[in-house]
């Protein structure tokens, strides 16, 4: 009984400490900060969560950085670049078959273009720092947690993920990172 119960606390705190898979590995320094600001109350400084704000604070830093020279090399392409007149939308409930519809229009790479796991994930940098994204690799696990679907940064995304990262956390993501708000942050999927 003893080791089952030393085998479930060390579970727990595995569950509750680790660093992969989070959704705000890609926010830069200011965007974290407001998301802090608005939400940094709810936050456990002592408990279980304390590594991971320390992950994510870090890693914003180095996001700045990687967005600053990604500004410098790319702003002016960005700024010419031309928008598809008919876009395609993908919008639907989560658990509802968007993430599937979205993959399989993502096979079709000469009518649709759409973003990697890499993309959505470091929206700040991606465009020079893709080559090198294998440095981050072992911030994902093989496999997504919530469906064991496989999970790698060339797979199709959604953008929201990205969306969330850009707008400090104007997304129905928000509810994910902070889920005792789950009831109050209902207006961003309404």
């Amino acid at each position: 009984a003893c080791a089952c119960a030393c085998a479930c606390a060390c579970a727990y705190v595995y569950a509750h400490r680790s660093l992969k898979n989070n959704p705000l590995s890609g926010i830069t320094l200011p965007q974290w900060l407001r998301v802090l600001a608005s939400h940094g109350h709810e936050i456990e400084w002592g408990g279980p969560y304390l590594l991971r704000v320390v992950f994510v604070s870090t890693i914003s830093v180095l996001n700045s950085v990687l967005a600053l020279v990604e500004d410098v090399m790319f702003s002016r392409a960005i700024s010419r670049q031309r928008l598809h007149p008919a876009p395609v939308f993908i919008v639907g409930h989560p658990r509802t078959g968007t993430t599937l519809m979205h993959n399989l229009l993502a096979q079709d790479t000469h009518r649709f273009a759409t973003c990697s796991t890499f993309c959505a994930g470091f929206p700040s940098c991606f465009l020079w720092f893709e080559p090198f994204k294998r440095l981050l690799a072992g911030i994902l696990d093989d496999t997504r947690p919530m469906d064991n679907m496989r999970l790698h940064f060339d797979l199709p995304q959604e953008d929201e993920l990205g969306t969330s990262l850009l707008s400090n956390g104007a997304s129905y993501y928000l509810a994910l990172y902070f889920m005792r708000s789950e009831p109050q942050l209902r207006y961003l999927i309404s």
